[in-house]
Formats: structure tokens, sequence, C-alpha cells
């Protein structure tokens, strides 16, 4: 796997002929919107995936009276309404240069590794909880991008970048709090978090995981809720269609 400015990635495999690439950082939650958001009755759980399109779940769930999401998943599905924005950005960019071309990305496109090449781009630093974090946005954001066959810099403002220092240097409070020990100063177990099980497989959960998981049915927030970066004021602005879907 090739090393692009020390960013390991695959983008010949991706886009044969990347020259240039545009990230960008979609945040999905601030700090004025309520807590009580992430709280549901099953009954309105089971609305919101219908709404998001998603699967049925695949454990039993019928003991639990109330249920609890992760913060991303309060909305629409983000795939949809970040590649139709990133589809605006492509469009724009060919008005302005008719021989340029490009291809988008979003975090479940292989050969792209998108936190390390946000972090690169200067928006911000990979945590031990393995989750891009922005000094400003915390780490409630999705990433997109474009991957471009030109230098197209000069149609966009300049960046502003962040320094991409360690911003949780002597920090373990995500690492303590995982309540299945998937989370390690060498990174995430993946077969042990309960997003994995809950939200990326479609294999059978296990018991022993079901048990842990409790009512915390879809994502896991718990290594972001104990970051101190999340823990500030966020007035990020959150596109309509990212903000979460009134029951």
């Amino acid at each position: 796997m090739p090393e692009i400015n020390g960013v390991k990635t695959d983008l010949q495999k991706f886009y044969p002929a990347a020259k240039q690439i545009f990230i960008a950082l979609f945040p999905y939650w601030n700090s004025s919107l309520p807590q009580e958001l992430l709280n549901l009755t099953v009954a309105d759980w089971l609305e919101l995936r219908a709404l998001r399109g998603s699967a049925a779940p695949k454990f039993d769930y019928s003991p639990l009276a109330a249920v609890r999401v992760s913060r991303y998943a309060r909305g629409r599905d983000y795939h949809k309404t970040i590649k139709n924005y990133l589809r605006e950005i492509l469009a724009y960019v060919k008005t302005q240069m008719p021989n340029a071309g490009g291809k988008i990305f979003t975090d479940t496109s292989s050969n792209i590794a998108e936190k390390r090449l946000a972090a690169y781009a200067g928006l911000g630093a990979q945590g031990k909880n393995t989750l891009l974090i922005n000094e400003d946005l915390g780490s409630y954001f999705f990433i997109g991008g474009i991957v471009f066959n030109a230098e197209v810099s000069n149609l966009f403002p300049p960046p502003e970048k962040m320094e991409t220092k360690l911003l949780c240097a002597g920090c373990l409070r995500c690492i303590k709090a995982c309540p299945t020990g998937a989370l390690t100063e060498k990174g995430v177990e993946r077969k042990k978090c309960l997003a994995h099980w809950n939200t990326q497989t479609r294999e059978n959960i296990p018991a022993e995981i079901v048990k842990i998981m409790g009512n915390i049915v879809q994502g896991c927030d718990i290594c972001q809720e104990v970051c101190p970066h999340n823990a500030g004021q966020n007035n990020a602005e959150i596109l309509d269609e990212m903000k979460p879907l009134i029951l």
C-alpha cells in the first residue's frame, strides 16, 4: 500500500488519475441539541430505522422498554447527504475546469484512509478512540471528499489548518470507559466493539455482547462522551439534512 505525503492509502486503486484531494468535515451534533434525543421508545427507534432505511435488528430487543442510540443515528442516512453535497462541488469544479473529473468518497469507500487524510490536511488529529478529533468540533462529524484528476485548490478558499498534535496525550478516559475493553493504546479490537455488533455487521451478536449492550441498540458514543474535546461548547452548523429527525 503506497504512501502519499506520509498517509497510507491506495488512491491508484480508488481513482487511477488522482492528483489532488478535497476533503471536508460534516458535523451532525452540537451542544445545543438535547441529550433526550438519544433516548427513544422501542416503537420510535423502529420508526427511526425505517426512515433511515436500516435493516431490521439482528437481536432480540423485546425485553427493552426504552433504547439509546448513537448521535449519528438520529438523522437520515448521512452517506446520501454527503454524496449529494459533494456532487454539487464536483459539478461546480467541472463548470470552471471542463476537463476536470473526480471520484467521491465517504467512510465506506475502500482504499481511502479518510481519517488519516483529514489529519494530514490539518482538520484534526486521530485520537486514542481511533476517531478524528477537531479542536473546535470535537469528534461529532462525518468525513467525505473528492479525489480529483487535476489541481483544483485555486477554486476554493485556503483551508484553516490546525496543528495536528496528539490532542489526547496523557488521557486515557476513552480507554477506561469502554465497556468491553475494545479500546487500548494500540487501537480498537473490532470484535469487542458494541458499535461493530449492533450496527456494522450482519453476523449474529454473541450473547455476552448483547448482555453488555443493555439498551444501547445502535452505535455506541461512550468513547466520545467521555472525551474532553466533546465536553465544551460546540456551535457547529449542521446541515438540515443531518439534523436529528423529529419523530
